[in-house]
């Protein structure tokens, strides 16, 4: 039986309104690995651990993984949301780690959420880099103003995901996690090893440091701030 003309029409606005809508979320994923990835150059160049971790590897596992589930979930909105949470996240923890290592060479772990009124009661305002936090919010906001522009100047109605889009979601999820976690195996597979003759094997072992991070600041020198922190709270 032949299709309706307007029925073919329809079918074929409501694929290229899904064409678009999916071409959105890829520019939210990509905007938010960009912003990350200079977030994270900001931080260490400021703070003198050059330009990017050891292990970059790592870091990088990590922001494909979350740029991943970003383009995957099915609401602009929360797309937007999770980008913006996540960066706000990383931009605080960035600018406390400038101060805290400027202080006393340390960098904020979780831990010390239990020492929260003592840390506070040392923390001084005269060690802030207010210019790198402006820095940040500046690269933060503008980022923000970049999806909240895409998302009114390039509207797409309401769609109703399709048998196709899905697969493609998934497909695009399996593909991407998977290299994520590749990479993160990879990267580890490179860790230095020592032996017990070694008489700084605690020192050199990186294993031993990324899992135990006896050295916080060491740690997250080499393995960047996802590695660090990724650890940190497990």
């Amino acid at each position: 039986m032949r299709a309706e003309p307007w029925t073919s029409l329809e079918e074929i606005a409501v694929t290229g309104d899904m064409e678009k809508l999916l071409k959105k979320k890829a520019i939210y994923a990509l905007l938010y690995a960009a912003t990350a990835v200079i977030l994270e150059i900001i931080s260490f160049s400021v703070m003198g651990l050059g330009v990017f971790p050891s292990f970059w590897g790592i870091d990088v596992a990590f922001i494909l993984g979350v740029a991943v589930i970003i383009f995957i979930v099915p609401s602009e909105v929360a797309s937007i949301v999770i980008n913006g949470v996540l960066l706000f996240i990383q931009l605080v923890i960035s600018f406390i780690n400038e101060a805290l290592y400027s202080m006393s060479g340390m960098v904020f772990s979780f831990n010390m959420l239990n020492l929260a009124k003592e840390v506070g009661g040392v923390f001084s305002s005269d060690f802030m880099n207010w210019g790198m936090l402006a820095g940040m919010l500046l690269l933060y906001g503008a980022e923000l103003a970049g999806m909240i522009l895409l998302r009114k100047h390039m509207r797409t109605p309401r769609v109703r995901f399709t048998k196709n889009a899905v697969i493609l979601l998934l497909v695009c999820c399996i593909i991407g996690e998977n290299a994520a976690l590749i990479l993160y195996h990879a990267t580890i597979g490179t860790f230095q090893s020592t032996t017990s003759s070694d008489e700084l094997s605690d020192y050199n072992d990186d294993e031993l440091l990324y899992t135990t991070q006896f050295i916080p600041s060491k740690a997250l020198k080499k393995f960047g701030f996802f590695g660090f922190y990724f650890m940190n709270a497990s």
